[in-house]
């Protein structure tokens, strides 16, 4: 594939990324809005404009269903569970039976759904309300009450965006108008934390695998990055300043995003703090960015009536190593063999809440247990083959990777 390069205000801009296609849907004026992978091992989303789920099969990448929302409207944030796909929008929560086919509607008067996390291991949905800045859970069919957010600044929360922390069982939620995060706990008690960047409007929210809460700031044209071990807010701002959405994270740990005013997507070093942009197809309007099989990222296009997907190219690694790469949907038994040159390091990168386990014939010692990276050390004598048997309970469908390499 051909690229062109060009620096733009410090960040590096390339043609298209990589592997990049895209799938047109079936009518015009879709408007595509939420994406999350299913189960199924299928992509779903909510077409805004036609009130409709569809359904994309990601080895024909094409879509092979739609189903009519009977009365919900504006249908934007879309989560995943086993079997079922959720749709939030004005009026309440549209619930897509995958196996059956069926929609069913959670009528929830007056209330406009802005944000949807789930609890996968307990099958709860979190959910905020941009009218009243409240919090609720839904657990089957029934709703209550988790928080109601109210600024001591007097400014409205307006919550858009909601993440769920596995580890701690909190909700992050961003609040439009008073320009926080807030933090809210089990028991419904809420911290809120200021972001620096003012009228930033956080939106599409992310748990990262160091545990940092990363949040998309739409007017800012930055991420912010709040750490909840200390409760301190950074922002990381883009080289040029450009309306910022849709966040996901790749295999190799990159942060991506959507550039929708620029046609584009990038990704960030949150280290080094140099980006990356690519151009998408002419006129595009990315909103949602979200992981789905083989690694590759999915994003839906507004403007193009469509949904992209690209193939992040994956991190180089040292010539010592091995990195293995596996799609899972559940419970799953994983044996690798690799030759040891002497004791071995075993880095599993995978989604927060997901429950690992390393056996082999020697003493196995887990000495780094992360929120999406754990590591294992595996003692070896040089030029013996070593038989490694991963247990791996994935709490959602997600690409695993696994690293193996010397101990320094």
């Amino acid at each position: 594939m051909k690229t062109a390069l060009v620096v733009l205000s410090g960040a590096l801009a390339l043609a298209t990324p990589p592997g990049f296609s895209e799938i047109l849907l079936p009518f015009v004026r879709s408007g595509p809005a939420g994406l999350a992978w299913g189960y199924d091992g299928r992509m779903y989303g909510v077409e805004n404009d036609r009130n409709k789920f569809f359904r994309l099969d990601v080895v024909q990448n094409k879509v092979t269903a739609e189903w009519p929302l009977p009365t919900i409207r504006d249908g934007a944030p879309v989560v995943a569970l086993p079997g079922r796909v959720f749709a939030g929008g004005t009026g309440g929560i549209a619930v897509l039976d995958t196996r059956a086919g069926k929609v069913s509607e959670v009528p929830l008067r007056d209330v406009s759904v802005t944000g949807l996390a789930a609890d996968h291991a307990n099958g709860v949905v979190y959910f905020t309300d941009a009218h009243t800045g409240t919090i609720s859970k839904l657990v089957g069919t029934k709703t209550s009450t988790l928080a109601v957010l109210n600024p001591k600044s007097g400014r409205p929360c307006i919550p858009y965006g909601i993440v769920f922390d596995p580890r701690t069982k909190a909700v992050f939620v961003g609040c439009q108008g008073s320009n926080e995060i807030w933090r809210v706990n089990p028991n419904g008690k809420a911290t809120a934390y200021g972001i620096p960047s003012p009228a930033s409007l956080p939106e599409d929210f992310l748990l990262g695998r160091d545990g940092k809460v990363y949040a998309a700031l739409f007017d800012a044209g930055a991420v912010a990055q709040l750490d909840p071990a200390s409760g301190r807010v950074e922002t990381l701002p883009l080289p040029s300043a450009s309306k910022l959405v849709g966040l996901a994270f790749d295999a190799a740990d990159r942060l991506w995003f959507d550039l929708p005013a620029r046609s584009g997507v990038g990704w960030m070093d949150r280290t080094t703090r140099a980006v990356t942009q690519y151009d998408l197809t002419r006129g595009a309007e990315p909103v949602t960015l979200a992981p789905g099989p083989r690694g590759r990222l999915y994003y839906s296009d507004l403007a193009r009536s469509s949904v992209g997907v690209f193939a992040p190219e994956a991190a180089p690694s040292g010539a010592a190593e091995r990195i293995f790469v596996r799609d899972l949907y559940k419970r799953t038994r994983w044996t690798i063999t690799v030759t040891a040159r002497k004791a071995l390091a075993v880095d599993v990168l995978d989604a927060p809440g997901t429950a690992v386990t390393l056996a082999a014939k020697v003493k196995v010692a887990r000495t780094l247990n992360l929120s999406g990276h754990q590591r294992f050390r595996v003692p070896a004598p040089a030029g013996t083959k070593v038989t490694l048997t991963l247990d791996v309970r994935a709490v959602e469908p997600q690409t695993v990777t696994v690293r193996v390499s010397p101990v320094r």
